[in-house]
């Protein structure tokens, strides 16, 4: 939680984040706790400088299905790709590595819903939990 304290920062860091739908529907810690992440979700991705991207399951192509990576930016380092295994971390600057990273950060952007209909598909999500209906992402798009 005190990590969350840098996005209402004076001058808060740039976050953009793919997520894939499945795993918004998926009631972790039970309803309860599920709806109370995805309202936070909600709060945190209404933020100027927070994007949120949302890949639908109905994508046929996924670009990062091998796995989360985190990118970020290093003063006087430059961009440092984060791996994470069950057991480890792994940070990198290896240019080539960054660079596949950056790649498929891309493609994840082209695949995803734009941050509008990802918080549209988002709050649908959210009521799915009160109401038990399951929207279906291409209305969001």
């Amino acid at each position: 939680m005190e990590r969350q304290s840098i996005l209402t920062a004076e001058r808060p860091p740039l976050l953009r984040a793919v997520i894939e739908e499945h795993v918004l529907r998926r009631p972790i810690g039970g309803r309860d706790t599920m709806k109370a992440q995805l309202d936070h979700l909600l709060d945190v991705s209404a933020r100027p400088h927070v994007g949120v991207y949302v890949v639908p399951m109905s994508t046929e192509t996924h670009p990062g299905q091998d796995g989360p990576f985190l990118l970020f930016t290093v003063p006087e380092q430059g961009v440092v790709a984060y791996t994470e295994t069950r057991v480890s971390g792994t940070p990198t600057d290896d240019r080539d590595v960054v660079g596949g990273y950056v790649g498929v950060f891309g493609e994840l952007g082209i695949t995803a819903l734009p941050p509008s209909g990802s918080r549209r598909l988002i709050a649908a999500i959210r009521r799915d939990f009160d109401d038990g209906q399951r929207p279906v992402a291409e209305e969001y798009v």
